[in-house]
C-alpha cells in the first residue's frame, strides 16, 4: 500500500512538473520590505512572471535572521509553488549564529540559481564627529558606541570591525536593516552597516553619510568612499542572493525556473536595475550554487560569529553620546510605566527625584543629546534607603552625594531587580 501511494505521488509530481506553473507562485523573502533582498526578489520575480506567464507573489516574512521564512519553505511541498529568495544569512551564516535551526540549509533545499553579490557600507549621521574612516576608528576607540545590525552580513561586518579595529561597541539586533537605518538617523544608534542598495539612497538623500565599504576594493557605485580594508588590511565581506526551492523539487521544475532566471540576468536593462540597488549580477547554476553554499557554510563556521545570549546585552546607560540609549520601544514603554509607578511610591514617601531628566521617567524614544556629553553623577549615591525583595521590581532608593543641592535621595534608572 505504501509503495502504491509513493508511486501515485511520484506520478502526480511528474505530471505537475510538465504543466508547471499553472497557478501563482509564492516567493518568500526573509527580510522586511525595502531591504536589498526584497528589491532583488521583486526584480527577479518580474522576470519569471514575464517568462512563465504566472504571477510570482513576493511575501515578506522577516525575523530570526531569515530563519522563519527559510523554515517555512523547507517544510513546503516540493512542487515549485513556494520559493525562497535567500542570502548568505539564512543559507550559510545562521549555521554558526544559532545553536539550533529548524531547517538544514543544504539538505532541505534544492538550489535554483545564484543571482548576484553586494557589499555593505559603514554609515553614520552627518553630525557624527568624524569626517572619514580613519577619524571614525580613532574616535570610536574612546567611546562605548552602540551599533545596530539587521542581517548576518551586517552583523559579521560589525563583528569584524570590532575585532580588527579593537573597538568596544554595544551590538543591538534588528529584524531588518531598514529599522537599524531609522534608529541611526534618529540618534539611538551611533552607526550601522547598510547594504549598498539602501546605502546609496541614504547618501543621495543626505540623511546619513558613508565612511567605508566592506568590499576589498572601492566600489564603482561610490568611488569616493574607501574600502575599510584600506585602514584595516584583510577586512572584506561580500553578501549574495540566490533562488531556492524545497528539497525534492523535480529537476524539470528547477530547470524551468533556472533558465528564465539566467536569461533575465543577462539583459542589459536588468543588469542596470540591479546596479541601481548596489548588486552585481553573478549567476551560478544549481550544481555550482550547491557547492558554493557548502563552502560558505564552512567559511561561516570558521568565522564563528555567534550573538550574545538573549538579555546579555548591557543595558544602555546615560553616556549622553546618543549611542547608548535603548532602541527597543517596548522596553522604553515598560521603563516609562515603571517610572510612573516609582513616582507614585516616591510621592507617598514624600521624596523627590533629583535630575528628573535622568531618572526613570524616560523621554519618548528620543535621544537626550545627539553626541557628546557626560554621564550625570547624581545617581552615584552611597548606601541604599530600602532593600526590595528578591522578586520585587521596585527601584532602589539611594542616597545622593552631599552638597549637590538636590534631594538626599535619587531613583536610579538601572537598579531594578530582575
Amino acid at each position: 500500500m505504501r509503495i502504491f501511494l509513493f508511486l501515485l505521488l511520484a506520478t502526480a509530481l511528474q505530471v505537475e512538473a510538465q504543466t508547471y506553473p499553472n497557478r501563482p507562485v509564492k516567493l518568500l523573502v526573509p527580510f522586511p520590505a525595502g531591504s536589498a533582498t526584497d528589491q532583488v526578489a521583486r526584480l527577479i520575480g518580474a522576470q519569471l512572471q514575464e517568462a512563465l506567464g504566472q504571477p510570482f507573489v513576493v511575501e515578506n516574512k522577516a525575523g530570526a535572521q531569515g530563519a522563519i521564512a527559510a523554515a517555512e519553505v523547507a517544510k513546503s511541498a516540493p512542487d515549485g509553488y513556494t520559493l525562497l529568495l535567500t542570502t548568505n544569512t539564512p543559507q550559510a551564516a545562521n549555521v554558526s549564529l544559532f545553536k539550533k535551526l529548524n531547517y538544514d540549509p543544504v539538505k532541505d533545499f534544492a538550489p535554483v540559481a545564484r543571482l548576484g553579490t553586494t557589499s555593505f557600507m559603514l554609515m553614520v549621521r552627518p553630525e557624527f564627529p568624524a569626517k572619514n574612516l580613519k577619524e571614525f576608528l580613532s574616535v570610536s576607540k574612546n567611546k562605548n558606541f552602540s551599533a545596530g545590525y539587521g542581517s548576518a552580513g551586517s552583523q559579521v561586518s560589525l563583528a569584524m570591525l570590532k575585532s580588527m579595529g579593537r573597538l568596544d561597541v554595544v551590538e543591538v539586533p534588528y529584524k531588518g536593516i531598514p529599522q537599524a537605518i531609522t534608529d541611526t538617523m534618529g540618534g539611538q544608534l551611533a552607526f550601522t552597516f547598510v547594504d549598498l542598495g539602501n546605502a546609496l539612497g541614504q547618501l543621495k538623500g543626505g540623511k546619513l553619510k558613508g565612511l567605508g565599504v566592506t568590499s576589498l576594493k572601492r566600489t564603482p557605485l561610490a568611488p569616493d568612499l574607501p574600502a575599510i580594508a584600506e585602514e584595516l588590511p584583510g577586512y572584506e565581506l561580500i553578501a549574495w542572493f540566490a533562488l531556492m526551492a524545497p528539497a525534492k523539487t523535480p529537476a524539470d521544475v528547477v530547470q524551468k525556473l533556472y533558465a528564465p532566471t539566467v536569461a533575465g540576468l543577462a539583459k542589459p536593462e536588468v543588469k542596470e536595475k540591479f546596479a541601481g540597488i548596489g548588486v552585481d549580477t553573478a549567476p551560478l547554476n544549481p550544481a555550482e550554487l550547491g557547492r558554493f553554499i557548502q563552502s560558505e557554510i564552512a567559511a561561516s563556521n570558521r568565522n564563528n560569529v555567534r550573538p550574545a545570549a538573549r538579555g546579555s546585552h548591557p543595558r544602555p546607560h546615560h553616556g549622553g553620546d546618543g549611542s547608548l540609549r535603548d532602541p527597543d520601544p517596548r522596553r522604553l514603554r515598560r521603563r516609562r510605566d515603571q517610572g510612573r509607578a516609582a513616582r507614585g511610591r516616591r510621592d507617598a514617601l514624600g521624596l523627590a527625584v533629583s535630575q528628573p531628566g535622568h531618572g526613570l521617567d524616560l523621554p519618548q524614544h528620543q535621544p537626550q543629546q545627539a553626541l557628546g556629553g557626560a554621564r550625570p553623577e547624581a545617581a552615584r549615591g552611597a548606601g541604599r534607603f530600602s532593600s526590595p525583595g528578591k522578586n520585587s521590581r521596585c527601584p532602589r532608593l539611594q542616597r545622593a552625594p552631599a552638597g549637590d543641592g538636590s534631594s538626599p535621595f535619587v531613583l536610579r534608572r538601572n537598579s531594578f531587580h530582575q
